[in-house]
């Protein structure tokens, strides 16, 4: 009778614990975020998971979302696309998100993709660029803009405004760096002028001396560098060492203060293109999201989070204006027009693309500063 008693106690309290954990489950609002938390873009990813933290934080404390507080599940994709796909599945599937943010790699943004729109599960990537995510489905969005703007907007300023017209070009082999040599090949060679060589190397290279010699034989002025401040720096090292004293273009992930450190003096005068969003000139949101950045965190917000708490709010407005399930999130994120966040306004276009002005910077005295 005692052993009866006993399972009968161990059966109602499990009935218990399981009702309770379905009502809280019913007070969360769950979003998935897959980031490189290791490895070595994990600088980028650390400031992007801690700009959305604070977009959450800030949400929460004003209620949530229809008075469900948000959860978000984050997962690492180490900046490998294979990874970012499991991760995608394991979120879809054990978490059952209906919405995703992530994928701050176009190479890993252009693994989940076909996966999230088999799924009808909303994936936005906050700086994903390569132009193929243009056309990967309804349920794709970014918040940043594809590389036919980045990399044609610099073809046009070297050509125009910088009177360019021999160009070498070093690329990162992925699809980020295909995707802006492709596009600045085409514009610049269209207004005239001349790509006198193209070389490659991969993530993770360390020695670029072969590739610089080839570049230097052709006596070009000007080297354009699309790729990641861990490889660029050692470039921009290199480069002097061999006397190639050429004018370097390049693109936005080389704004990182490890850049600085990493190439010192060799990084002067480099020029790169990036969103017109400027910190030194910010709008009234972006104060506010700076200093409520410097105050939980002690340090500057770097692009990847305030593109990331602009993400993050887009998806809140999304879900709150549609609802929880994806293709209602979809159909909400998909009329998004006017959006004011801290990177400016976002409004996306048929295919999820977001059109924004790309402006350019240059390394000078040690700072990143518009050009």
């Amino acid at each position: 009778m005692k052993k009866s008693i006993n399972i009968i106690l161990i059966l109602a309290a499990l009935l218990f614990a399981f009702n309770g954990c379905g009502k809280k489950e019913e007070n969360v609002v769950k979003i998935g975020a897959i980031l490189p938390l290791t490895g070595e873009m994990s600088s980028h990813g650390q400031d992007a998971k801690e700009g959305i933290d604070l977009a959450v934080e800030i949400r929460n404390n004003a209620g949530g979302i229809n008075g469900k507080n948000i959860l978000v599940i984050y997962e690492d994709d180490r900046m490998q696309p294979q990874v970012g796909a499991s991760a995608f599945e394991k979120l879809t599937t054990v978490d059952q998100v209906q919405v995703v943010l992530g994928g701050i790699g176009s190479s890993v943004a252009l693994a989940i993709a076909p996966i999230a729109e088999r799924k009808s599960v909303v994936f936005i990537s906050p700086t994903a660029s390569n132009p193929k995510l243009t056309y990967a489905g309804d349920y794709i969005f970014r918040n940043w803009p594809s590389d036919n703007f980045e990399g044609g907007t610099m073809a046009e300023a070297a050509y125009n405004k910088l009177k360019l017209k021999n160009i070498a070009i070093l690329y990162v082999n992925n699809d980020f760096g295909e995707g802006l040599k492709s596009i600045f090949r085409k514009k610049f060679e269209g207004l005239g002028g001349k790509i006198f060589a193209e070389q490659k190397y991969d993530q993770g290279d360390n020695d670029f001396r072969t590739q610089l010699l080839k570049i230097k034989s052709e006596k070009v002025e000007t080297v354009y560098l699309p790729g990641y401040y861990q490889e660029i720096s050692k470039i921009l090292r290199q480069a002097r060492e061999m006397r190639i004293n050429a004018l370097f273009l390049s693109t936005s992930p080389i704004e990182d203060p490890k850049l600085l450190k990493l190439a010192g003096d060799t990084a002067e005068g480099i020029i790169y293109t990036r969103p017109s969003f400027d910190p030194e000139h910010p709008n009234e949101e972006y104060k506010k999201f700076s200093s409520a950045f410097k105050q939980k965190y002690g340090r500057e917000p770097g692009i990847a989070a305030a593109q990331c708490y602009d993400a993050a709010n887009i998806i809140f407005f999304s879900i709150e204006q549609g609802g929880e399930r994806g293709e209602e999130i979809q159909k909400a994120m998909s009329a998004v027009k006017n959006f004011s966040g801290v990177t400016g306004t976002t409004s996306f276009d048929e295919y999820g693309d977001v059109e924004k002005k790309i402006t350019l910077f240059t390394v000078m005295n040690g700072e990143f500063v518009p050009f």
